[in-house]
């Protein structure tokens, strides 16, 4: 059903230089409501759903891939076997509790904010307008969005901040933000989805140099999804990053299972995890599923020099 209802949503979030991207829930782009610091541009995602493959629905807190050992670069010159790129469990994303909404009562509760910078995806799904307040230092409201319904918006906040989704001035649900989440309000319910990170770092195979102006997409899994190969306007197109000139990159989905390709700059053959070639609907059919179930997910690329 989050299928139907989810599209994409996209923030920007810069730590060491690098841009992060989020899928979050509606049929339209959310921008960013504060700026980052920063960013490097990347372009519009489309939809997922959170477990919409049953990924979520695993027990298990360990990645699918298997990790595999970093790899030393070579002297200049040397040619050495193609490294495999690595996936390992990262730290996690800012926000030390489990996400999820809070009672209208608890509006009066102040908020303390001065935690570290997360996502938080406002989707509203209801039919009708709904309003979405913070609360100031005083436990004021103030007004940040009125959405109509079947769009979304993208807002950057800090762990400790108080939200309020509203009909009007009427509370529906109140979000002490503890971690990146999708909040949906729809006709019947208000709910959160968590939003987990994929993040890491893109290098050349041979020097180990940081790689800039790569971009890392985030595709679905199906092998129906693998129609067309190319950028947003393809159908397995979920979100994107390019990364920074530190070579990481980090987007944020929700729980499922997806497939991760670099599209490559000139003198680098573009890829899919893990080190399958990215050039036609062949190689995206057998490329690997990795699982999100958890923060942070960590998939590092070593590009082979052409």
């Amino acid at each position: 059903m989050y299928r139907l209802l989810l599209a994409a949503a996209v923030i920007a979030l810069v730590a060491c230089d690098e841009t992060t991207r989020v899928v979050g829930a509606s049929p339209s782009v959310a921008q960013t409501a504060t700026a980052p610091v920063q960013p490097t541009s990347s372009t519009a995602p489309r939809t997922t759903a959170p477990g919409s493959t049953g990924s979520a629905a695993s027990a298990s807190t360990t990645p699918g891939p298997t990790q595999t050992p970093a790899t030393t670069p070579s002297p200049a010159g040397t040619r050495t076997a193609a490294p495999v790129p690595t996936v390992t469990a990262a730290a996690p994303t800012p926000g030390t509790a489990a996400p999820a909404l809070g009672a209208c009562a608890d509006e009066a509760q102040r908020p303390q904010p001065g935690g570290a910078t997360v996502p938080i995806v406002f989707s509203n799904q209801s039919g009708a307008t709904r309003q979405y307040f913070s609360l100031d230092a005083q436990g004021a409201r103030v007004l940040t969005r009125s959405l109509a319904s079947g769009t979304s918006y993208t807002q950057t906040a800090h762990v400790g901040e108080v939200w309020v989704v509203a009909s009007g001035t009427t509370c529906l649900a109140l979000y002490r933000v503890t971690a990146a989440a999708l909040v949906i309000s729809s006709a019947q319910r208000q709910s959160l989805v968590p939003l987990y990170a994929i993040a890491g770092i893109v290098t050349d195979a041979r020097t180990g140099a940081a790689l800039s102006g790569q971009t890392v997409f985030i595709w679905q899994p199906e092998e129906s999804a693998c129609s067309i190969i190319g950028g947003s306007d393809s159908p397995g197109y979920i979100v994107s990053s390019i990364t920074g000139t530190d070579g990481t990159y980090r987007v944020y989905v929700t729980p499922g299972d997806y497939k991760i390709r670099v599209r490559t700059t000139a003198g680098y053959a573009p890829q899919w995890w893990s080190l399958r070639p990215a050039l036609t609907a062949g190689h995206c059919a057998a490329a690997d599923v990795v699982s999100i179930t958890g923060d942070t997910f960590q998939v590092n690329f070593p590009l082979q020099p052409q």
